[in-house]
């Protein structure tokens, strides 16, 4: 985020040309092609805060900004075409595949049909872009960040840009699903084996909830030998003169071969699993493009094992077999549920809309104060309830569930609908030199109305709807510099 706002301030002060600040970017985020669209979108940013007086959104308070934004483009474009590509690929197939389907249950020799139909798919599968691929495009390009390269189009007045990435914002939102599925099941997987068989439909999360108490079990493990080993030196040991103890000194400073390792990687062998009696526990999710059993809530909750915990309706509740901070289970007999609520009637209720669940993971570190990745929200309740006045320490975890939300999407959709009508607007107005500029009433020419009226009408059509229900209640609360 630093680095961030430091390339915006060099651009937007003028230290860096556009051309210079593209490179930059490219400089500073090699290999992280999500950071990279951050900090374009960070840099091309120029609006106040929420509840102050937003400033003049033009070309010419900015004039950085118009060529700024051509490059910023030519960064994110790629992975922006890679998903809308991809998008229309899959509904192809999908499409094919149900016509066909439909051919063969009308054949008279179905068998032969069926070898064509897998032929055909083999094919198809073959030509379609990577799933691996598209999805890493996807991450790097969210539409939240697309929709903003519009926005920013619209106001630098470059409408190639915009009707381009209006085209592929509009297939992206169409096929929606396709891109981010429902999350509708949340479940646990534990085993002794951290390569244990995933069920079918379901993807694993891959941090280890037990991480934290494996790297505790380890360092013991490994501590004890070394320790019986130095006092059997000790007793062999002889007496040694000035000059083995001037050696002894210098090779007392040598680097340990055993450096510490990463945090977030915890490298056991198999017998050292075995030893510790390790269980791996890991979350799952189900995704699914149907919206019946979407998760709109997930929370967590410290429930009593004595007690019975009544689960209110719509409601499912998956106990986590985390190993807690040593102690704090046999004096407090608590454990962990994710509680996940399902939507009780296909997403019908707006409300739903706004706490649709589209991701689900988990964080770890040595702060309660963890911050959770970007777009996500930390459910503050630790997982293996380390004492807090512990935090910072080297032997101990702090490990909370964050989730994602859909809820911006239904901002960012608003927007789009906006600009492309207003768009349309300004297209429909009538240059003075034009011929049908003296077919427009002298009176319209008056109040300068020298533009279609009918799309002016829908316009407001469209801001009115924008506003009703829970979803307006929440877009007017997000735009309301803007409504004013």
């Amino acid at each position: 985020m630093l680095r961030e706002m430091q390339i915006k301030y060099e651009l937007q002060s003028g230290a860096l040309t556009p051309d210079q600040w593209k490179k930059k970017i490219e400089e500073t985020f090699p290999n992280n092609r999500y950071h990279r669209s951050l900090s374009v979108i960070e840099s091309l940013s120029t609006e106040q805060p929420n509840d102050s007086i937003p400033i003049e959104k033009k070309t010419k308070n900015v004039p950085w900004k118009k060529d700024a934004l051509v490059q910023g483009i030519q960064l994110i474009n790629p992975d922006i075409e890679i998903v809308k590509e991809a998008m229309i690929q899959i509904h192809e197939q999908k499409k094919k595949n149900k016509e066909q389907a439909e051919t063969t249950m009308k054949s008279e020799d179905p068998d032969a049909e069926i070898d064509e139909l897998l032929a055909t798919h083999k094919k198809i599968h073959s030509e379609m872009i990577k799933e691996s691929q598209w999805k890493q495009a996807s991450y790097s390009a969210p539409l939240e960040i697309h929709i903003q390269l519009i926005i920013f189009a619209y106001e630098t007045d470059n409408k190639e840009a915009f009707e381009s990435l209006l085209k592929s914002a509009l297939i992206r939102l169409k096929f929606r699903r396709y891109e981010v599925p429902y999350v509708s099941t949340i479940d646990v997987l534990m085993s002794y084996s951290k390569t244990a068989n995933i069920p079918n439909s379901f993807e694993k999360l891959p941090k280890d909830l037990n991480a934290a108490n494996l790297r505790t079990e380890l360092a013991k493990l490994q501590q004890a030998p070394k320790k019986k080993e130095e006092k059997e030196e000790e007793k062999k040991e002889p007496a040694k003169g000035k000059e083995n103890k001037g050696k002894d000194k210098d090779k007392s400073k040598e680097k340990p071969a055993d450096e510490p390792k990463d945090e977030e990687e915890v490298v056991a062998t198999p017998e050292e699993l075995e030893l510790i009696k390790h269980i791996f526990v890991n979350l799952l999710v189900q995704r699914s493009k149907n919206p019946k059993n979407a998760i709109v809530g997930v929370s967590v909750c410290m429930v009593d094992e004595n007690n019975d915990y009544e689960i209110p309706e719509n409601h499912y509740a998956v106990a986590i077999p985390i190993r807690q901070h040593e102690g704090v289970f046999e004096r407090t007999r608590t454990i962990p549920y994710v509680m996940f609520k399902r939507t009780p009637n296909f997403l019908r209720d707006e409300d739903d809309l706004l706490s649709l669940i589209t991701d689900v993971t988990i964080i770890s570190g040595k702060s309660p104060n963890i911050q959770p990745p970007i777009g996500y929200i930390k459910i503050p309740v630790d997982l293996r309830q380390t004492p807090h006045e512990l935090e910072r320490s080297p032997d101990v975890d702090f490990v909370f569930v964050c989730y994602k939300t859909d809820k911006d999407i239904n901002v960012y959709e608003r927007d789009l609908l906006t600009l492309k009508k207003l768009s349309d607007l300004t297209q429909s107005i009538v240059p003075t030199i034009s011929p049908k500029f003296e077919e427009i009433p002298q009176g319209a020419k008056n109040v300068n109305m020298i533009y279609d009226f009918e799309l002016l009408l829908e316009i407001s059509k469209n801001l009115k709807d924008s506003l009703l229900g829970p979803v307006g209640t929440y877009y007017l609360n997000e735009r309301k510099d803007q409504m004013n």
